[in-house]
């Protein structure tokens, strides 16, 4: 570990001479750009065992081990004001210590719009854009502003093969409608309303003309969206001048894409969920985040409500429930010398578990605690160490945790 430590600072040392560079060349008159990034040594424990029964013939168990480090995730923005109204926005995101050569990770562009100032309250922004739907959707990306290097579950790149967040939250828009209000002299109300695709799974993966894939031959380029219904959704929020206070409430209407089964990796990997068609789903989210003295607090839910109606009309389904939830709470506590401590406790619960396998425990999924602190070196990099432990929770069906123990730098360049 301590060879890893030292590992870590020499890419500090790199990236900070990178980001002094870059904040020197900066002009306003000119493209701005700037980004994110953050480099980590990960230790990683995972013990896992499936218990036979329900569909499940024998027995699984595995322990594994490993150390390693990551390009964790590098964001690049591009920022441009084309005139006093206009101005054009691109961010580019690598994680994983992407490499399409090993392969590894991956790269792609979740923002890319350009936004139109109506007046001094309304704001009107049209392309690729991370919607509004509870704070940390929004600012996920920016890994120095956060204390914690493991993001909650949800927004959590490295955990994205445990769950699929876009089933929690809303992955992106393409016409969003923003506006803010002063209520007294130090509080404000703003709201959101957008318009976007539906979920991914839903995006044509084949080229044009490859007919031999009937669900998708009338595709016409890859990434097309093949279904009929779009995302639909809002946000409503209340925050002071001084941003130590910010509430909020998030509201989202799209279908969920149950063609094809799906199987539920780290509940049961012998099981999938059955096929039932596209569903009605709702999605409401609140946010809650307040700073006073040294502590910072910031809490979130996330609430899935599905339509299941016509799904029960199918005697096999008349228990269908596919229903999710999801909420953290981080608390941190700042010292007078830029040292700070955290922690945050998650809990999500898959409804879908109970359908799935029947006689399983009500309050199945997954659960996470972690702890950890950090030193602010300066005002663009931050030095943070962070102890994570994640479980399923009362599972007659399998005993699933993992441990991370992990040591990295974020830094602003």
């Amino acid at each position: 570990m301590k060879k890893g430590i030292v590992g870590v600072l020499l890419l500090y040392l790199m990236l900070f001479d990178v980001s002094n560079r870059a904040w020197a060349q900066s002009d306003d008159s000119d493209l701005y750009i700037f980004g994110f990034s953050q480099v980590l040594l990960n230790s990683k424990s995972i013990e896992f065992e499936i218990f036979p029964g329900n569909g499940i013939p024998s027995p699984l168990k595995m322990n594994s081990k490993a150390n390693s480090f990551a390009l964790h995730q590098v964001n690049l923005f591009f920022q441009k004001a084309i005139n006093d109204q206009t101005t054009f926005f691109l961010n580019i995101e690598a994680s994983g210590s992407y490499s399409s050569k090993t392969p590894s990770g991956n790269l792609e562009i979740p923002e890319g719009w350009i936004s139109f100032k109506l007046n001094d309250h309304l704001e009107l922004k049209t392309g690729l854009l991370l919607p509004r739907f509870n704070n940390l959707t929004e600012i996920n990306n920016r890994l120095p502003l956060l204390p914690y290097l493991i993001r909650p579950l949800m927004y959590e790149s490295l955990l994205s093969n445990l769950v699929s967040s876009e089933d929690y939250r809303p992955k992106n828009a393409y016409i969003q409608l923003t506006g803010i209000r002063d209520i007294t002299t130090n509080y404000s109300f703003d709201y959101a309303f957008y318009i976007g695709n539906a979920e991914d799974s839903f995006l044509s993966s084949v080229q044009a003309g490859d007919v031999e894939d009937t669900e998708e031959a009338a595709t016409l380029y890859l990434g097309e969206n093949l279904n009929t219904a779009l995302l639909y959704g809002s946000r409503f929020g209340i925050e002071n001048t001084y941003q130590t206070f910010k509430v909020g409430i998030s509201l989202t209407y799209d279908e969920e894409n149950r063609k094809k089964p799906i199987n539920s990796f780290f509940r049961l990997p012998a099981l999938t969920t059955p096929i039932m068609g596209e569903i009605p789903r709702y999605r409401v989210g609140l946010d809650f985040s307040f700073s006073i003295r040294n502590f910072s607090f910031e809490s979130e839910y996330m609430g899935v409500f599905h339509d299941h109606r016509k799904v029960r009309e199918i005697p096999a389904f008349r228990n269908a429930n596919l229903n999710k939830k999801f909420y953290y709470t981080n608390l941190t506590y700042t010292f007078e010398n830029d040292l700070y401590v955290f922690g945050f406790f998650s809990r999500n619960r898959d409804q879908t578990y109970e359908f799935v396998a029947p006689g399983s425990p009500s309050n199945a999924g997954l659960s996470a605690l972690s702890g950890g602190g950090g030193w602010r070196i300066n005002d663009v990099t931050v030095l943070k160490i962070q102890y994570l432990t994640s479980l399923a929770r009362q599972n007659n069906y399998l005993d699933y945790s993992i441990r991370f123990l992990t040591i990295g730098i974020s830094t602003i360049f």
